[in-house]
């Protein structure tokens, strides 16, 4: 698959509005379309195509949390990135995580980066709401 189509793809496995997509969901379609899904002229085994999930306060009043794959392609100065973020209201217990994030370098890792994020604060904090925003984009960074 060309890597100008992961956003189109990524959007049709999530099969809904992505308005309403929830952390748990958003999640379990991220790592299997990573564990399935390869892209020509990506090294996967050079660290150039991973995962990373990263969680914080993003402003006043809202809370993040966001799956993105990073694909590094050969004789290219910058990597790719295809982002799944979503936005929720900043609580005064979310405002009690600090801010982090975790990198899977391939989908040999998929299990124990499943278990690290399933077990995280944030993401039992926010597992099956309704984000406020999602927002699905792809760029060269």
């Amino acid at each position: 698959m060309k890597l100008s189509d992961s956003q189109d793809e990524l959007k049709k496995r999530l099969g809904q509005s992505i308005d309403i997509i929830t952390p748990r969901r958003a999640l379990e379609v991220m790592l299997a379309f990573y564990g399935e899904q390869r892209f020509d002229d990506v090294e996967i085994n050079e660290d150039g195509d991973m995962l990373l999930y990263e969680w914080g306060i993003c402003n006043s009043r809202q809370f993040s949390l966001s799956v993105t794959r990073q694909f590094i392609i050969t004789d290219e100065d910058e990597p790719y990135q295809l982002h799944l973020r979503q936005y929720f209201p900043l609580t005064d217990a979310l405002r009690q995580l600090n801010g982090g994030n975790e990198w899977c370098h391939s989908p040999d890792e998929l299990p124990v980066f499943r278990q690290s994020i399933e077990s995280s604060a944030p993401f039992r904090a926010l597992i099956d709401d309704q984000p406020l925003k999602v927002e699905l984009y792809f760029e060269q960074c």
